[in-house]
């Protein structure tokens, strides 16, 4: 993978040498061309190569295996207590709206959305939920949920992205 990025690096190299002969239509070819398609076919052929089993060390070794993860910004809950975060907040998470966040209790998943709340009302939510830990997902128009085969609220564009939980 690194080769691969020094030598998109040295094609962008490359074109930026274009420009500075004045050939600009060249370098446009060789970023679209050499840069674009020949390196994503390259990373291609690197991701679908097979590879032999590796050793992570004795850290990972001891760990217990990780079956799904998730991050996102701020934390809401932590040990049953609001986290106050309002300083660190974007105008978007400090403004009322649609906003949605995953909790657990240590037996329970919590998924909700909430309307006409700021990230702080949704704190105060999952709390009253009765969740242990929780955290803030996406707003807005990418605010949905899907249980029974259809949408209960939104979406209101495309998601991208989504949390799945189902029955074992």
């Amino acid at each position: 993978t690194t080769s691969a990025l020094l030598m998109a690096f040295t094609f962008l190299n490359m074109a930026g040498m274009f420009l500075l002969l004045g050939a600009e239509t060249i370098a446009m070819f060789q970023v679209l061309i050499y840069v674009g398609a020949i390196t994503v076919l390259i990373l291609y052929g690197i991701m679908f190569t097979p590879q032999a089993p590796r050793s992570y060390g004795l850290f990972f070794q001891q760990q217990t295996p990780v079956t799904a993860a998730i991050t996102n910004y701020p934390l809401l809950l932590q040990n049953g207590a609001v986290i106050s975060s309002e300083a660190e907040q974007s105008a978007s998470q400090l403004a009322k709206g649609t906003k949605g966040a995953i909790g657990v209790d240590g037996t329970y998943v919590y998924l909700v959305i909430a309307t006409n709340a700021n990230v702080t009302d949704l704190a105060y939510v999952m709390q009253a939920l009765g969740a242990r830990d929780a955290l803030n997902l996406d707003g807005g128009g990418t605010a949905a949920m899907w249980i029974g085969g259809s949408y209960k609220v939104g979406p209101g564009r495309l998601l991208p992205n989504a949390i799945v939980l189902t029955k074992p």
